[in-house]
């Protein structure tokens, strides 16, 4: 008796409808190292002394015996070896090496000109997601903001990072932000009770105590701060900076313990479709490159079997 089979297919409401489309772009480096290694194998394989074969043509098997032809007294020398084997794997594995890798470049370029045509804000700015951030301390302390562009002279950090934006909204509370050097900053926070931000994880984030007491004078008194904003509700600072180490500080403008707030920091980032598009005409020149050397390995073979 025959039965009917019918698949079926239910939404889980949990799994995201785009898990199925990740899943397989993750599988595709998987699967291009598995082609990879058929390719390496098969190389390896096509040898001066085992060339490859053509189906029905017999092409590349040990010639037998002619009954219509007559033997020669003296056969012909065989033609030099020319052990190309070796070099035909390695131009076969180069090329599939670039084009693994000028793929990561072309991918990665168009995911960067994809944010930056489609993430940015309407002031041009690119946006993490906001923080929570609350401590029962005088300070909370976002170090190791190290700014590096290790640009050329006729190249400015404005060029490549542009304005930082830091926007928060401390609620009911008078909250007061500055950014400022960590060197000049030092000793204002040197003795001061405070925690520092060692991990952000969504919108929450871990921090590490340091003892202390309450700040001598009100953070607003400090000359400092590069840039700095105060007050209650929706607050925005900006500024440019420049190479070296930065720190945010947020505290309550009276200087009292016990900060809350909600921020989020932004750049505009300008250098960004530049390094997008750099990485997808390096990524171009890479395939192309990848691609001459496969055929050219593959033509040597189709050469000698021809021949």
């Amino acid at each position: 008796m025959a039965v009917a089979a019918r698949p079926a297919a239910r939404f889980e409401p949990g799994i995201s409808r785009w898990s199925w489309l990740v899943t397989r772009f993750l599988a595709i480096p998987h699967h291009m190292v598995l082609v990879l290694r058929v390719v390496v194998a098969y190389a390896a394989l096509m040898t001066d002394e085992h060339p490859p074969v053509r189906p029905g043509t017999g092409e590349g098997e040990p010639a037998g015996p002619d009954a219509g032809t007559v033997p020669s007294a003296e056969p012909p020398s065989p033609p030099p070896a020319r052990p190309k084997g070796a070099a035909r794997v390695v131009a076969l594995v180069l090329g599939s090496l670039i084009g693994l890798g000028s793929l990561g470049l072309v991918a990665a370029g168009v995911a960067g000109l994809v944010v930056d045509q489609t993430q940015r804000d309407a002031d041009g700015y690119l946006s993490s997601a906001a923080v929570h951030v609350a401590s029962q301390e005088f300070a909370v302390v976002a170090t190791g903001l190290d700014v590096d562009t290790d640009a050329p002279g006729w190249l400015q950090e404005e060029d490549i990072v542009g304005q930082v934006r830091l926007r928060y909204d401390a609620g009911a509370g008078d909250v007061f932000v500055g950014v400022a050097p960590a060197s000049d900053a030092g000793a204002y926070l040197d003795g001061l009770g405070y925690d520092e931000i060692t991990r952000i994880e969504g919108d929450d984030a871990g921090y590490a105590a340091h003892a202390g007491g309450a700040p001598a004078s009100d953070p607003a008194a400090q000359d400092f701060w590069t840039a700095s904003a105060s007050g209650t509700g929706q607050q925005t600072l900006t500024f440019q900076p420049h190479d070296g180490q930065w720190v945010v500080v947020a505290m309550n403008a009276d200087g009292t313990a016990g900060v809350d707030l909600t921020a989020r920091a932004a750049a505009e980032l300008p250098v960004l479709p530049w390094v997008a598009l750099i990485a997808i005409g390096a990524g171009g020149l890479g395939l192309l490159v990848a691609a001459l050397l496969v055929y050219l390995a593959l033509r040597r073979d189709r050469t000698r079997v021809g021949a």
